[in-house]
């Protein structure tokens, strides 16, 4: 099966990559990618097209250190990311803005109205977003789910 498409290019330049890790699309078809070595999320069009990037290097709201993975909330207009050197799942509208955090602390924590439950998690690496808005995040370094 060949790629309908390949996007990419120099790492630091809008739409280049040093690192893709995560992907997950939007309901309208969008494109979003952890770009992880940039500390960043890019957000990609339908036809493959740059269209905004959030994050950066950081430990403050918004930042983030490492994204691995991220789910698109069924209406499309939330992305949940997971930082997985700032040991946290940061939730950001879709158009990057930072909504909130939830760190491990905050056993039983509810994101997203439901989308997400946050349960004891360390070192978040995955997420996996199923039936009934429920998402669930893999914490490697716990062995947990």
């Amino acid at each position: 099966m060949a790629a309908a498409c390949a996007i990419g290019g120099a790492p630091a330049a809008n739409g280049g990559f040093n690192g893709p890790f995560g992907v997950a699309y939007g309901p309208g078809g969008e494109l979003y990618v952890a770009d992880w070595f940039n500390h960043r999320i890019q957000k990609f069009a339908p036809d493959g097209s740059y269209q905004s990037q959030w994050g950066g290097y950081g430990f403050t709201n918004g930042s983030l250190i490492f994204p691995t993975a991220l789910a698109v909330s069924a209406d499309g207009a939330s992305v949940l990311v997971t930082d997985s050197e700032n040991n946290r799942l940061d939730v950001f509208t879709s158009a990057g803005t930072f909504v909130r955090q939830v760190k491990p602390t905050e056993l039983g924590a509810r994101l997203l109205d439901g989308l997400a439950e946050e349960h004891e998690q360390r070192g978040v690496a995955h997420l996996a977003h199923g039936q009934q808005r429920r998402c669930s995040a893999a914490a490697t370094a716990r062995n947990r789910v």
